[in-house]
């Protein structure tokens, strides 16, 4: 078992909390692309739509709904979740990161195929290997958990951990 007491904490999962584990998940420059991909289309294409060149619309709405339909695709899935499979359980200890849901569902995580981790301010991500990640609500834990978790996570990645100052 673990040697650590284990972290608990329980959360209702929100369509935001889908958004950031997304968008946080992604490497660097992926989040990046996401910032700046819209807006310099917009750039580059704008001033020719508006001058009424021989652009096909279609060729810009079809960019435009690629940029739309990312965050799209995580809010239908989070919206077709029932009530009890929104309401989620961590415990978290030396060994494993589990999380549970109120219809059944668990899923466990050994500390042995985490890479990476980062902290936001409304929670953690924590990056899976190969690829991969899971979002932890600070919201799920108590302030002391919160501290005590920030604590696990420092001693298991070490340098990987870009989290916050205690």
């Amino acid at each position: 078992m673990s040697e650590t007491t284990p972290i608990r904490g329980r959360a209702t999962i929100v369509a935001m909390d889908h958004l950031k584990a997304v968008y946080w998940g992604m490497p660097r420059a992926g989040r990046i692309c996401c910032i700046l991909a819209l807006p310099l289309f917009a750039l580059a294409v704008g001033p020719r739509f508006f001058a009424g060149d021989d652009l096909d619309v279609w060729v810009i709405a079809g960019v435009v709904a690629v940029f739309v339909m990312w965050p799209a695709i995580f809010l239908i899935g989070h919206w077709r979740l029932s009530a009890a499979q929104k309401q989620v359980a961590y415990e978290i200890d030396g060994e494993q990161i589990a999380m549970h849901d109120d219809d059944g569902t668990r899923v466990v995580v050994p500390w042995t195929v985490t890479k990476s981790a980062v902290e936001i301010g409304s929670g953690f991500v924590v990056r899976l290997r190969p690829t991969g990640g899971r979002w932890l609500p600070k919201r799920a834990f108590s302030p002391e958990a919160v501290t005590a978790l920030r604590q696990l996570i420092k001693e298991k990645l070490g340098g990987a951990a870009k989290l916050a100052a205690p």
